[in-house]
């Protein structure tokens, strides 16, 4: 059972495959309300966390996101930190020249122990 949730002009494609486990946020985070946005994903992944797979990689390619999305984000991610039966992998992609989503990574880094974060810069073509 997998979750898709379309993109918008202020909200990301949201993909999340259980099976797999692989999960993709992908695009601008600036839902009107942040916490019921992420209400279905919240709900998918706590469902997922009571029997996840060995390895999840969570793909985060965030173009932005403003402080409310950014304090669910921490929320989402801080359910996976919490749970040790599986190996967490968040892929956080910037665009190299984005100091602000660089230094957002950072700050989850230092909040989240048990994560392993993969920083990917790439050059917008």
């Amino acid at each position: 059972m997998a979750l898709t949730i379309n993109k918008t002009p202020r909200t990301p494609l949201i993909k999340l495959d259980g099976e797999q486990g692989n999960f993709l946020i992908e695009g601008i985070l600036l839902p009107e309300d942040a916490p019921k946005f992420f209400e279905p994903v919240m709900n998918y992944c706590a469902d997922y966390l009571n029997k996840p797979l060995f390895s999840t990689t969570i793909n985060l390619r965030l173009e932005y996101f403003n402080t409310a999305s950014s304090r669910v984000l921490y929320s989402l991610l801080k359910k996976f930190d919490e749970t040790a039966s599986t190996n967490t992998l968040v892929k956080w992609y910037y665009e190299e020249d984005d100091e602000d989503l660089k230094d957002a990574c950072d700050e989850f880094i230092v909040l989240l122990k048990n994560i392993n974060f993969e920083k990917i810069g790439y050059v917008e073509e």
